[in-house]
């Protein structure tokens, strides 16, 4: 649990905070797993089109996975894994230069994982994507870097689709147990930030976390922990990926924003999502699912450390 020290000798703490989790996917990258640059760019326009951007924080600060190479972030002294370096270009977009300093966090890499995956989820990603090359382009003597900017978001974007319709159509044993750690991920993190402003943070504040995470993460966690309606308004406790609205796209992403009452009591949680396609634009977070989850989480990996 990382310590704000500015904030530890607050003489008022944990009423009337609003944090938001702002959790994005990565954006566009290249079969290395490295960013794009045309990706960089998509997320600072998605960044400058945000609701978030009118917005006013007290604090903004990035925290992102650390899958995948490390790259030299243009500009700066800064070498950023892709999920690490999305979140921080949407910190620095929205906040500029008074964005906190960008920090890893672990459990949002999908390498710390104590299940195997059901697959070789790169390599699946990379099968999809020559697929797409060499039957949809038809450009069988194409490497992935051979093509324009355009092609590659469409030959990106269909190898993300197609993987990620694999891993939530998996029923084995192995695979439930992934998707319920995948989920479990997400849950121990939000049960670490409520505690947070809940016993840490100084009364009336507003922070923003943008949180850099994967394709194939995000989906499991929102199929186990929504509570949305449907068309008849009856309340519904999960979802499928058609009901999600299929994976999510390069940068894009949804709040989850954590707030406590004047007496520091955690309401209601609420999901807000950058397309509003997506259940209307919000949905709650079932918040005995996080405990579950995350209990399940964190006995898994007791386990694997003893």
């Amino acid at each position: 649990m990382e310590k704000l020290h500015f904030r530890e000798n607050a003489p008022e703490k944990g009423s009337n905070i609003e944090l938001i989790l702002h959790v994005l996917r990565h954006g566009d990258r290249n079969l290395n797993g490295s960013l794009e640059e045309y990706g960089r760019e998509r997320t600072k326009e998605t960044a400058r089109q945000s609701h978030l951007r009118g917005e006013s924080f007290d604090i903004v600060k990035s925290y992102g996975s650390t899958a995948g190479p490390k790259i030299k972030v243009d500009g700066e002294d800064l070498e950023m894994q892709r999920s690490l370096e999305t979140a921080h270009i949407f910190g620095k977009e929205i906040a500029g230069d008074k964005l906190y300093k960008t920090r890893p966090r672990n459990v949002l890499n999908y390498k710390t994982m104590a299940l195997d995956m059901p697959f070789d989820y790169l390599k699946i990603h990379e099968d999809f994507a020559r697929e797409y090359i060499r039957e949809t382009l038809q450009l069988a003597d194409k490497k992935f870097d051979d093509l324009p900017e355009e092609d590659k978001k469409e030959v990106s974007e269909y190898a993300d689709t197609k993987s990620v319709e694999h891993l939530m159509s998996q029923k084995t044993e192995n695979a439930m147990g992934t998707k319920k750690e995948i989920a479990g991920s997400f849950a121990v993190l939000i049960k670490q930030y409520v505690k947070m402003i809940m016993e840490k943070l100084k009364s009336n504040q507003k922070l923003l976390f943008p949180l850099g995470s994967h394709t194939g993460m995000i989906e499991p966690f929102l199929a186990e922990t929504i509570i949305w309606k449907n068309k008849n308004d009856e309340e519904v406790h999960g979802a499928t990926l058609d009901e999600i609205g299929g994976n999510f796209k390069p940068t894009e992403g949804f709040d989850i924003i954590l707030k406590t009452d004047r007496s520091g009591q955690l309401e209601s949680v609420k999901l807000r999502f950058d397309n509003q396609n997506r259940f209307g634009g919000e949905a709650l977070l079932d918040m005995n699912k996080i405990d579950e989850f995350a209990k399940f989480y964190l006995e898994l990996h007791k386990k694997q450390e003893e």
